[in-house]
């Protein structure tokens, strides 16, 4: 399995949220940057869409030895051979994912309190995705940001890697940079300028 611990950033793709761009020249850039892995989150495509996207970033990916995580798609992460999936908290349960995709698969898992880190379920995943940490408004229906003082009970909660979702950007980040717990994961989900 891969190591997630030694991933810096973590990028989250989505054609609604590229201001024109493509997925694969984004990506590229990331590759460019230093990327560690590359979340493939298309929540508006149709599956045959999705596959066929997925096939192209995979190629990529794999002539950079980079990870592709899938969002929610079991069977587009198994169709396509991606390293693991991304789950959330209404999508197939952890159980469940665990038994399909064996225990060599990554799986992540977005929560949104505290008590989930420690749900006897929790054990199945590979590492949490901390959303929101900070307020965005590139996702509806979110719960409360989580803060820097969430994130460090978090931290507190688990070994595991954490990766943080929402708000992220040069206000947020590094305006003054901020001393994030560790292991710490940054996910790009938009870079909120």
């Amino acid at each position: 399995m891969i190591d997630i611990k030694s991933w810096d950033v973590y990028l989250v793709t989505d054609t609604f949220l590229s201001r024109g761009r493509s997925d694969l020249e984004i990506i590229e850039a990331a590759i460019s940057g230093g990327i560690s892995a590359v979340q493939l989150r298309e929540k508006h495509l149709a599956s045959k869409d999705f596959y066929l996207k997925g096939i192209e970033i995979r190629e990529l990916l794999i002539e950079h030895n980079v990870p592709l995580i899938v969002n929610d798609r079991i069977d587009l992460a198994l169709a396509l051979n991606a390293e693991g999936i991304h789950l959330g908290q209404s999508d197939l349960p952890l159980k469940v994912a665990r038994q399909i995709l064996g225990p060599d698969k990554i799986i992540g898992w977005s929560v949104n309190e505290l008590s989930q880190i420690n749900d006897e379920t929790a054990s199945l995943v590979d590492y949490f995705a901390i959303s929101p940490v900070f307020f965005t408004s590139t996702k509806k229906d979110i719960a409360a940001p989580w803060g820097l003082e969430g994130v460090a009970k978090a931290r507190s909660n688990t070994n595991k890697p954490l990766v943080g979702i929402g708000g992220l950007g040069l206000k947020t980040l590094w305006n003054p940079p901020l001393s994030l717990p560790t292991p710490w994961v940054t996910l790009l989900l938009l870079l909120e300028l």
